[in-house]
């Protein structure tokens, strides 16, 4: 049976651990860019971690091989998939934080 103390060592030494795993989380997720670009590949659309649209790419073509209707929905359906994949990325960065095991 353990102390007190050891208890509180043991809990003070997780929320240590779990601060810094979040801060690195934090840190890659600055940096995180999901980006997809359409079948067609006259779109290609960056999305950063806030779910804002960090870079937007046009082909120069795109207006003479595409409707202007057309090219809206490829750029709505490549920035969801954008989207998604940054998501992912979250998903994978900030996983391991939300199942982190908690000390008895």
């Amino acid at each position: 049976m353990s102390t007190l103390r050891e208890q509180a060592a043991a809990l003070t030494e997780q929320l240590e651990r779990q601060t810094s795993q979040l801060r690195e989380a934090q840190e890659r997720a600055t940096h995180l860019r999901g980006t997809a670009t359409s079948p067609d590949g006259l779109v290609t659309v960056s999305v950063d971690a806030s779910g804002g649209i960090a870079d937007l790419r046009i082909a120069p073509t795109a207006f003479s091989r595409s409707t202007p209707e057309k090219l809206a929905r490829s750029i709505a359906q490549t920035f969801a998939s954008a989207r998604a994949s940054t998501q992912a990325q979250l998903g994978e960065a900030f996983g391991p934080l939300v199942q982190a095991p908690v000390v008895d």
